[in-house]
């Protein structure tokens, strides 16, 4: 952090405490509870973000048709999706995130739309995403406008979702969740053969 202070970024310290702290309270929406008092928790205390359903369905309306059905095939609508919060007529996607004055912390989605599939779809590149993993990201690309995404740990999931191996489209899973936004993905020397998958397949 101090680098990106040093190259203008506003980040504030932080104790150890506060982030084991929050790092905790953002990963418990992922248990999949569909106690709404978690979200509504987060977003008293400036943890999360908003997504309304309807722009986020805006957004996945400007992909091609057959993007969009693949998308829909076999999902639960927006609306429904996990990590949504109702009000009344309201439906908003909650982005669970820690924002440290120009830094901003969060969990990746998990890959699965249900806890049930979590297991099985790791590494699967055949499934398309689910649409709280792609809102997460919508908020982060497309309302956040972040300059850089930088991926920890060995390893995630957007590399390895729906895409074409090799000159992957600008519709594949894969670039409609990062976009044009550069990615810095720190990887175990020890798991060359998944790194360059990250790299070709995640554009890291």
């Amino acid at each position: 952090m101090g680098k990106l202070r040093a190259e203008g970024y506003d980040i504030p310290g932080i104790t150890e405490d506060d982030a084991i702290a929050n790092i905790k309270r953002l990963l418990r929406p992922y248990y999949r509870s569909r106690d709404d008092a978690e979200l509504r928790k987060l977003l008293a205390d400036g943890l999360a973000d908003r997504v309304p359903v309807d722009e986020y369905k805006a957004f996945v309306a400007t992909f091609p048709a057959d993007v969009q059905r693949q998308i829909a095939d076999g999902r639960e609508k927006p609306e429904d999706a996990y990590l949504v919060l109702k009000d009344g007529a309201r439906a908003d996607f909650v982005v669970p995130r820690w924002k440290i004055g120009d830094l901003m912390v969060l969990p990746q989605p998990l890959r699965g739309a249900r806890r049930s599939e979590e297991a099985d779809i790791l590494h699967d590149k055949k499934r398309p995403l689910h649409h709280a993993y792609r809102a997460v990201y919508y908020d982060l690309v497309h309302k956040e406008k972040v300059d850089a995404i930088v991926h920890l740990g060995t390893h995630g999931t957007q590399e390895f979702s729906l895409g074409k191996q090799r000159a992957p489209s600008v519709w594949d899973d894969t670039q409609t969740t990062i976009g044009n936004v550069p990615v810095v993905y720190p990887y175990a020397v020890h798991d060359p053969g998944e790194a360059i998958i990250a790299r070709r397949h995640g554009v890291a």
